[in-house]
């Protein structure tokens, strides 16, 4: 907080969105958030299956099955709308009213990327940070090993998906977090209208 205040950084890396929005974007500092959306479904999957492959007991996390898990109250829903609009309460319910504030708040003020199109989001992002001059993106070869580690760190864990893939915990997790899978559509039609916002043509 205090970096933020005395203007000492320029860009700062925070899941807390609403905690970093009340210093991000005010009076004095109107900057943009850069984003990376993965599809809520497979957020919530792939959490759960890659905890689950570092349990040596391979019951899943704390021994909760996916079934299990995707069926417990426990588990709360529509994360990424809850925090684009500040909702702390994770008994309250999400409203179609959170959607449409979301949507408008993901458009204002972010760049958005998708975990579907990573390699191109990240592109994106440097691009947009005006990395690609200032830092040599396009013949760094270090940088560009860089990415190709990370690519492949991100293609490595998506095979933890197989096997659950549109089946009923999919169906129920769709259903419960139907106002993230909302935004995540909108976001990726923003995704191609945001191209706008780039120096260099993809």
């Amino acid at each position: 907080t205090d970096y933020l205040v005395n203007h000492s950084v320029d860009a700062v890396v925070s899941p807390f969105v609403e905690h970093s929005g009340m210093y991000l974007f005010n009076e004095t500092h109107q900057g943009r958030g850069l984003v990376m959306l993965k599809h809520p479904v497979k957020r919530v999957i792939d959490e759960h299956l890659s905890r689950s492959s570092r349990d040596s007991g391979g019951g899943g996390v704390l021994g909760v099955s996916l079934q299990d898990l995707v069926e417990s109250k426990d588990l709360v829903d529509n994360l990424v709308t809850r925090a684009l609009v500040g909702m702390t309460n994770p008994l309250e319910d999400v409203n179609q009213t959170h959607v449409v504030i979301a949507r408008e708040i993901l458009r204002r003020k972010f760049v958005v990327g998708l975990f579907e199109w990573f390699d191109l989001s990240i592109a994106r992002f440097e691009d947009y940070l005006d990395w690609w001059e200032d830092r040599n993106i396009l013949s760094n070869l270090t940088i560009n090993q860089c990415h190709f580690k990370i690519i492949q760190s991100e293609e490595r864990q998506g095979v933890l998906e197989v096997g659950h893939h549109r089946g009923n915990e999919w169906r129920v997790l769709e259903r419960r977090n139907w106002a993230d899978v909302s935004l995540y559509r909108y976001a990726k039609r923003l995704f191609g209208l945001q191209r706008n916002l780039l120096k260099h043509d993809e």
